[in-house]
């Protein structure tokens, strides 16, 4: 799974990876209206069109607009990434100029992409709500090298936004989140009393975990 995003908000994407294509980034044109709607995604036209052809080499058209936002894909993002906008068959497309860019290698037989040890995925925060609603508990979640994604702890949607690296101006920093620090809220079993409530939304004293 990959996201469009856009200032930490974001929109989910199929992705396919190509190597036998020669282009960077598409992304279709329905993902791309999502993308301005929704995260207000700028699209500007293209000086010049890009020529299209098909594997067979005939025309196929050409492409006119592009899109620049955070493309995040297997657990790593990456900064003002330009999509050129153009049906393709997926949400995005990833060609063998961008896999190429990144020094990746596909995994054809696990079915997984294969990142060099300085693109380590960044950890995040997957979160389930309990109650009362102030409260959530969050688990990080770090996909491991050459591929393979770390499991996650807890899976679940949380309206409250995971930490964005383009905030802080690091992309691939694993330690870029090393001085987040989250509440540790309680679980109830019963509506709790008001007493319970102050102390479960009261700033506590980080005990260094």
């Amino acid at each position: 799974m990959s996201q469009i995003q856009i200032g930490g908000i974001s929109i989910p994407a199929l992705a396919l990876c190509d190597t036998g294509a020669d282009a960077r980034l598409l992304v279709s044109p329905l993902v791309a209206k999502r993308a301005s709607e929704q995260l207000d995604a700028k699209i500007f036209p293209l000086r010049k069109e890009i020529p299209l052809e098909d594997y067979r080499g005939r025309k196929a058209g050409s492409i006119k607009q592009k899109m620049v936002a955070t493309f995040e894909i297997d657990g790593r993002l990456f900064l003002n990434q330009t999509f050129h906008i153009t049906e393709s068959g997926h949400d995005v497309f990833v060609g063998l100029k961008w896999l190429g860019e990144q020094n990746v290698l596909l995994d054809c037989a696990a079915r997984e992409i294969v990142w060099p040890d300085n693109l380590p995925a960044l950890p995040f925060w997957t979160c389930t709500s309990i109650q009362p609603a102030t409260s959530v508990i969050c688990a990080s979640r770090t996909g491991r090298r050459g591929g393979a994604r770390g499991a996650a702890v807890v899976s679940a949607s949380c309206s409250r936004p995971r930490p964005h690296a383009a905030a802080a101006g690091h992309v691939h920093n694993a330690s870029l989140f090393s001085e987040t620090r989250m509440r540790r809220p309680q679980r109830w079993t019963a509506a709790p009393t008001k007493a319970e409530m102050h102390v479960a939304t009261a700033p506590q004293q980080d005990d260094g975990a």
